[in-house]
């Protein structure tokens, strides 16, 4: 039993130390209010895929495409300040969309990501 509670508290000392680094890692990742181009915005959990893309919308940028997870979108626009845009439309992180781009877990699923679906079938 003493074990077991050892394993239990090594666990957790592992899962706190990856979280904060991760949390780090993505605090370095973000970017500025005057960050432009083809950028990913991370809208609140609360926020369904429809809400994510209106807030997007509001923003003035173009949804270039959608990532796996409902309230994430890319957006793009060539005016400066889309970042601010999209903060102020309600997004909690705005990084750059170059990690994000393929961010579909087709290889784990083996489904092709949704914005391929959707163009192919319609």
């Amino acid at each position: 039993m003493r074990w077991h509670l050892l394993a239990a508290g090594f666990l957790l000392l592992v899962l706190l130390a990856w979280g904060f680094g991760l949390r780090g890692t993505l605090n370095q990742a973000e970017l500025p209010d005057e960050a432009s181009g083809r950028l990913v915005a991370v809208f609140p959990l609360r926020y369904s895929g429809q809400a994510s893309f209106i807030a997007a919308s509001s923003s003035g940028g173009a949804i270039a495409r959608e990532v796996w997870l409902s309230n994430m979108l890319i957006v793009q626009d060539t005016a400066p300040g889309l970042a601010a845009r999209l903060r102020a439309a309600g997004a909690v992180a705005i990084y750059p969309a170059a990690p994000f781009e393929s961010f579909s877990f087709s290889g784990c699923t083996g489904m092709p990501p949704k914005s391929f679906r959707l163009n192919r079938l319609g």
